[in-house]
């Protein structure tokens, strides 16, 4: 396959050609069995959609049999995981679902490779950021049947690639009720308890530079630093690699009464807690493969400023929520699977400065912002929604084995 990328392109060119397609054999439908492997038991943003996929098929009582992936993830918290109901897939006619992103495949495949081809079809469940898929990486769809992945953003990039098909499927997501009032959970945190308070949660090990929080930063302090009634909250989980801007953002943070930065790992009904009680979620990433956090806040009828490119495309727009303005700029040095000369956003921080004090003031249509995010994300994230997704695809699969 030829693959190649022009400079400050968000789209590789790509030439398609027919790869080696993996096999796979007859599904019987009352034999059917379905293998989920993941980090499922952890707290990040790999096993919040592990679970929420998990979630879609016990909805439609699939015969589900759960492999929680534990190499790799042992510095994440766990998550307990008693609701999942796991049940044996011996002898059955199995569907493989694994929940790895492409650049893990060769380091689980020894290990889980051999129970993968026994499989009557194989899935991987990929998450990746940029327009252009990585081309090192694309001899790894040949060893599943289909990819899925949560967003369109993240489908164009990979099909573009791929005679394989790739199938969006978004997980479920469920917030656990916020167990703790917004004046008990200000006062814990130390948040100013009439404030409006902008909030931005973010895992830091899934590299500070996509995240960009000090834009977020300089905004806030441009616009609002003086002001007694606006603070920002910076909930960061895990540690970062670049110690630089991390001890950038703490100077920041630490030099300012009105700046508050969160390190704890929260529990579920703590972060949803601390998620409901914010005025104005903020996300000025560079790239989102899905936007985790922006669904959470939406669902919490919190309204929303996030950089309007890539993955978070889908639920955020001019009607949901106040998309930040942006460039598409060339990665000057390698981040993590980041490479040089593949393009991210670089949203504008003087029109953030403009939507916070829009915001701030009440005004942009917000509420009517904040009502018509909800309804999309409930009708298109739900529980319901997702298992129909998932029901739906999976006839499907049976009907193309059976094909033959």
């Amino acid at each position: 396959m030829n693959n190649t990328k022009t400079k400050a392109s968000p789209s590789p060119k790509v030439e398609v050609v027919e790869e080696k397609r993996a096999p796979y054999s007859p599904i019987r439908p009352h034999q059917l069995g379905i293998r989920f492997y993941g980090p499922v038991n952890r707290v990040s943003g790999l096993g919040v959609p592990c679970r929420g996929l998990i979630r879609g098929l016990q909805e439609r009582k699939f015969h589900t049999e759960v492999v929680c992936v534990n190499e790799g993830f042992e510095h994440q918290s766990i998550e307990p995981i008693e609701w999942i109901n796991s049940k044996n897939c011996s002898g059955r006619d199995v569907i493989s679902i694994v929940h790895l992103n492409a650049d893990a495949i060769p380091q689980y495949w020894p290990k889980y490779g051999k129970e993968w081809e026994k499989s009557c079809y194989r899935i991987g469940v990929w998450s990746w950021e940029l327009a252009a898929f990585r081309p090192d990486w694309i001899n790894e769809i040949t060893r599943f049947n289909e990819i899925w992945n949560s967003s369109r953003f993240m489908n164009t990039a990979i099909q573009a690639c791929t005679n394989v098909p790739v199938i969006r499927m978004p997980p479920a997501i469920q917030l656990p009720k916020p167990g703790t009032n917004r004046a008990s959970i200000r006062r814990q945190f130390k948040i100013p308890r009439d404030a409006f308070t902008f909030l931005y949660m973010f895992d830091a090990s899934s590299f500070l530079e996509r995240k960009n929080p000090l834009c977020l930063l300089n905004a806030f302090i441009h616009e609002f630093s003086e002001m007694e009634d606006a603070a920002l909250v910076i909930k960061m989980a895990y540690t970062g690699t670049n110690e630089d801007v991390l001890k950038e953002i703490k100077n920041l943070c630490q030099s300012r009464k009105n700046i508050i930065l969160i390190r704890d790992i929260l529990d579920p009904e703590s972060l949803s807690s601390l998620l409901a009680s914010a005025d104005c979620y903020v996300s000025p990433h560079r790239v989102e493969g899905f936007g985790l956090s922006i669904i959470e806040a939406m669902m919490l009828k919190v309204p929303v400023i996030a950089t309007g490119y890539s993955g978070s495309n889908d639920f955020v727009t001019p009607a949901t929520a106040f998309p930040i303005d942006y460039s598409l700029i060339e990665i000057e040095n390698n981040v993590g699977p980041y490479l040089n000369g593949y393009v991210w956003a670089d949203p504008k921080e003087t029109h953030l400065r403009e939507l916070m004090r829009t915001v701030y003031k009440g005004e942009g249509q917000v509420q009517k912002k904040v009502n018509a995010a909800y309804e999309l994300v409930t009708q298109n994230y739900s529980l319901e929604a997702v298992a129909n997704r998932l029901a739906h695809r999976i006839e499907e699969i049976i009907k193309i084995t059976s094909a033959g």
